[in-house]
């Protein structure tokens, strides 16, 4: 069974500055012989989730408040 790790990030919006948190999961570190493979699994309240991915190849985040895109 493949080991996957968690972590949240504090995220900013650039515009409006509201502020809230970004929780991905990601392949452990002894299991990356084919890259890093990130998924979003969970926002704070006043961001969504974009059907479109910035460069990084993750999901773009959009504010609510403002309908900004945060840059990954």
């Amino acid at each position: 069974m493949n080991q996957r790790e968690r972590f949240t990030v504090a995220i900013r919006c650039p515009d409006c500055g509201q502020v809230g948190s970004a929780a991905w999961e990601e392949n452990a570190a002894d299991n990356r012989q084919h890259g890093v493979h990130r998924e979003l699994i969970l926002l704070s309240n006043g961001f969504r989730r974009s059907r479109q991915r910035g460069l990084s190849g993750n999901p773009r985040i959009i504010c609510d408040r403002c309908d900004a895109a945060l840059e990954q």
